[in-house]
């Protein structure tokens, strides 16, 4: 009943006429690497549900969401509260915190000459529609990682004006910053994994390379802001203890 109410906002009686359908973005196959209690590789930092990788693998059913959310939200929250017990009180540097607050208000020391952050992130939702979409080949993901190295340059040097209290433009440029390493890492660990597999199709390489790819792909930060690619054995599950590393493919 909602979505024929949703539909008919559009004009159309989804009882009685055709819809178009078309893909859209829905789910990150990916995420923080997590054992089997949320715990990442940086200490005190836990995550669950949708923002951790390595559980689903190269596709996800629609409602695993909320079952994938209950458990491993259930097992973080345990074992982060037994980590908050046992930590001691910690203040963060205050240079740290100086330098993120300096961060965060960059736009506002900028010349302000540059392009609007909302015209940068509609930018940005194109490129990886047209050349990191359903269907990818090596030309179209060299030529996006290119632009998306272009569009984080534009986007420290956005154009963002007025107060900073519910400044529209503020967010979105904040959000940019997100967005640009989001598809940064999609885009290199779709170039890296010269195969087809789950919801990753490849025209150049439209098969499943099960000898060289049962592999999962784990991105980090390099020493230059650079996006720094492994690989690692991927495995089937075979007890609950393996589940959160888990299924192949889990870019």
């Amino acid at each position: 009943p909602g979505m024929v109410d949703r539909v008919e906002l559009l004009g159309i009686d989804l009882t009685r006429e055709r819809v178009e359908v078309a893909p859209t973005s829905h789910y990150n196959m990916g995420g923080v690497v997590i054992d089997v209690d949320g715990r990442s590789s940086l200490a005190g930092l836990f995550a669950a549900g949708e923002d951790g990788g390595g559980v689903h693998g190269a596709n996800r059913l629609g409602g695993n969401g909320v079952a994938d959310s209950t458990v491993f939200g259930a097992r973080a929250g345990r074992a982060a509260a037994a980590c908050a017990a046992q930590a001691p009180s910690v203040t963060p540097p205050r240079e740290m915190v100086k330098q993120a607050a300096e961060r965060a208000g960059s736009w506002w020391r900028s010349s302000n000459n540059g392009r609007r952050p909302a015209e940068l992130v509609s930018e940005l939702k194109n490129l990886m529609w047209q050349r990191v979409g359903v269907v990818r080949n090596e030309g179209d993901l060299k030529a996006a990682i290119a632009d998306l190295t272009r569009i984080r340059h534009e986007a420290e040097r956005a154009t963002v004006v007025g107060s900073r209290e519910y400044n529209l433009a503020w967010n979105d440029a904040l959000n940019l910053r997100n967005l640009v390493e989001v598809a940064t890492m999609v885009a290199h660990a779709a170039l890296l994994r010269t195969e087809s597999r789950g919801a990753h199709y490849r025209s150049d390489y439209p098969e499943t390379d099960e000898l060289r790819w049962r592999r999962n792909i784990v991105l980090r930060l390099g020493a230059n802001g650079d996006c720094v690619a492994t690989t690692r054995p991927g495995r089937r599950v075979s007890s609950p203890k393996a589940v959160a590393s888990s299924v192949p493919g889990g870019d």
